[in-house]
């Protein structure tokens, strides 16, 4: 249906008590529960109510989550336990807390598979979701509240940012913390993508940044005074949709990190789900708005594949909400690129009722109005520009340009340049050929060779010419070294046509050589032509580095060298990149979770063997830490007689230190807890295939 604010809403759905709760599980399915925990499964593709199920837990818990097996987590109003409702199933089972923890939060991974437990005093327990046994703490050095945490999307990191704006990064996959840095700015929200992570600022302060993971920076919005209250990011981690309460929606470029545009809808939001084809809302309301990102979309593209921008914008302003679609703008604002030129030569030729029209449909995009009456108040120096060029006053024109640099993007201008560029060329080529021919040359160049710019160009040309006809010859006959020195020792080569020919062949070797293998000899000569094209040199050597310790890595995978494989991991990043890398991570990723389910399994031999395969790897030592400490627990379990479990437990208190584990051994069994042993280091420890191996 269409709305009358200017959006397509494909459907509303109301409900008749307040949501408490809202998941997207799918790209088919939505969840959402109520204040009375009746759980609502919503069918997006056909948007409406596909079931209703009353789910058997306390109304009001402090947290809940909901996995797409339909099991409920949820961590009662009192903080001290924690439970879950299998739907299916119809059963529940309380999880126990260990050390007698209190909740503050429960956070279950995008996968589903990991549980984790936020306390009261900022410990952070992990649980199993398939069984909800405890499974690890995590460790990390903080002494403060931690008040926010979220794991990107592949359920590898997780974030936590504490009170004072300390930001942890944690690394799932290897158990260890990755980087740490404190935030320029209270952080109120935040999500991760490609290599970084994006922060809203807290309620009471104005704009947002990003940090770079790679480069280890923060970089701050341009935009100051642009306040959020929800930010979803996009699949292809380009955009971030930021959203306030009253209505706004802002698109944000994650590259730039600006508002590239914003939208005002006439509803207050109480929660927003992007998804590929719908913006879900849940407004103030208690009403569930879907918005159809792909209506009118389709007939937008065509019409400005048409060059049609009226009926293009005719289409969008049907579905504003077309305005905050990545791929449009990009489009739109290419496209307006190339009308502004136009435009800036038909007001030279004082046309502007032409150029009015021309431009007036992209007034609806970002700034352009403004750009455009900003180039009208120069519109007699835009004429006086067009004119010069026609007369041939170029020195005047080119004046014009440095005191408008927007007078560039004029097709006027853009024809000058090439017009200039043919004559330029030849010219040299004339020179080359006859050093005699400057006369002729001057005349064929006189008009631009007023201009200071353009005359000391032909200027070093023949006050070096012996070098510029050495140089070309250098070129010609493939000495890229003799050449490259030349440029270096006289950079008005630069300007040379046949420099201009250097840097295109310099991109072509480049292309050619990314496709060879390194191992032959048309790579080897290929890349010693390159090191001697600057843009490529670093390149190339980056090329011959990754081949040869590519070739290291084929060998030890030969060898089955094990540790010189990781240490090649390690040392190297670039590998990260490489199937072979890719390969034995899928590898060690499959033994640590068949060492979990062997565990489980009771078939603790089976495990150690699993397990005993990364423990020299200093690589996986945080890994194997975590997982040998939940094989001595279940191990200790397993024990009956009493005596051999005080006298576990008191071993695994010698290697691991005073864990959770520990006092919640001693609590069961009455021991006073009247040591407090910590162990830092993971590093150098000798894990035994039983605990009480440890004895003294």
């Amino acid at each position: 249906m269409a709305d009358t604010i200017g959006f397509i809403i494909r459907e509303k759905l109301g409900f008749d008590k307040k949501i408490f709760y809202i998941k997207d599980i799918s790209p088919t399915i939505l969840f959402l529960v109520d204040v009375d925990m009746l759980l609502y499964i919503i069918d997006k593709a056909r948007n409406n109510i596909e079931k209703t199920i009353q789910l058997q837990i306390p109304k009001n818990p402090l947290a809940i989550y909901i996995t797409e097996d339909k099991k409920v987590f949820y961590a009662e109003k009192d903080g001290i336990n924690l439970a879950y409702f299998d739907i299916e199933q119809d059963s529940s089972k309380k999880v126990e807390i260990f050390a007698s923890e209190k909740i503050r939060d429960i956070l279950v991974s995008p996968d589903d598979k990991f549980l984790l437990v936020f306390t009261q005093t900022n410990k952070i327990l992990s649980y199993m979701c398939n069984d909800l046994e405890f499974f690890s703490q995590i460790k990390i050095d903080i002494s403060e509240e931690i008040k926010k945490y979220f794991f990107s999307p592949d359920a590898v990191l997780l974030i936590l940012v504490t009170a004072s704006n300390k930001v942890f990064i944690y690394d799932l996959l290897y158990q260890k913390l990755k980087d740490s840095f404190v935030a320029k700015a209270k952080i109120g929200d935040g999500l991760v993508f490609k290599n970084g992570l994006f922060f809203k600022l807290e309620k009471s302060s104005f704009g947002y940044f990003k940090y770079d993971m790679i480069k280890r920076v923060q970089i701050m919005a341009k935009d100051k005074d642009i306040s959020l209250d929800f930010c979803r990011p996009d699949i292809e981690n380009l955009t971030v949709l930021g959203a306030t309460k009253n209505g706004t929606l802002n698109l944000i470029d994650l590259k730039k990190i600006n508002v590239l545009y914003s939208v005002e809808l006439k509803l207050k939001i109480k929660d927003l789900i992007n998804d590929e084809n719908l913006l879900i809302i849940l407004g103030e309301d208690n009403i569930l708005y879907f918005f159809d990102k792909q209506d009118q979309l389709a007939q937008a593209l065509n019409f400005i594949n048409e060059k049609k921008y009226d009926s293009a914008f005719e289409c969008i302003n049907k579905n504003i909400i077309l305005y905050i679609n990545y791929r449009l703008l990009q489009i739109m604002n290419a496209s307006w690129l190339n009308v502004f030129k136009q435009a800036l030569y038909l007001l030279g030729e004082n046309k502007k009722e032409t150029v009015d029209k021309m431009l007036s449909p992209f007034f609806e995009l970002k700034g352009k109005k403004g750009n455009y009456e900003k180039v009208l108040n120069h519109s007699e120096n835009i004429i006086k520009f067009n004119q010069n060029l026609v007369n041939k006053n170029y020195k005047i024109s080119y004046e014009l340009v440095k005191q408008y640099p927007f007078l560039k993007n004029s097709l006027s201008y853009t024809k000058v340049e090439t017009y200039w560029d043919k004559l330029f060329i030849k010219a040299q080529k004339d020179l080359l050929e006859n050093k005699n021919s400057i006369e002729n040359v001057k005349k064929s160049l006189e008009r631009f060779l007023e201009i200071d710019e353009k005359n000391i160009l032909l200027k070093n040309i023949m006050q070096n010419y012996d070098i510029f006809v050495k140089a070309r010859e250098s070129f010609s006959t493939s000495h890229y070294a003799l050449f490259d020195r030349y440029v270096e020792k006289y950079p008005f080569l630069k300007s040379a046509y046949f420099y201009i020919e250097y840097e295109k062949l310099g991109k072509e070797l480049y292309h050619n050589l990314i496709t060879l293998d390194t191992h032959t000899n048309q790579f080897q000569k290929v890349a010693r032509d390159l090191k001697f094209f600057p843009a490529y040199k670093a390149k190339v050597e980056m090329l011959i580095s990754y081949g040869t310790v590519k070739d290291l890595l084929d060998k030890a995978i030969e060898q089955k060298n094990i540790k010189s494989i990781y240490h090649l991991i390690t040392k190297y990043e670039f590998l990260s990149i490489t199937d072979a890398y890719k390969g034995f991570i899928d590898v060690a990723k499959n033994d640590f979770n068949d060492s979990i389910q062997s565990i489980k399994e009771s078939d603790l031999a089976r495990a150690y063997k699993i397990i005993s395969l990364y423990m020299s790897i200093d690589f996986w030592q945080h890994k194997v830490s975590i997982y040998m400490q939940y094989y001595y627990y279940k191990e200790i379990t397993q024990f009956e007689d009493k005596d051999m479990i005080l006298r576990a437990i008191d071993c695994y208190e010698s290697v691991f230190g005073t864990t959770l584990i520990v006092k919640n051994f001693k609590k069961i069994y009455g021991i006073k807890n009247d040591k407090n042993i910590k162990k830092s280091n993971i590093f150098g420890i000798k894990y035994n295939s039983s605990i009480l191996d440890y004895e003294e």
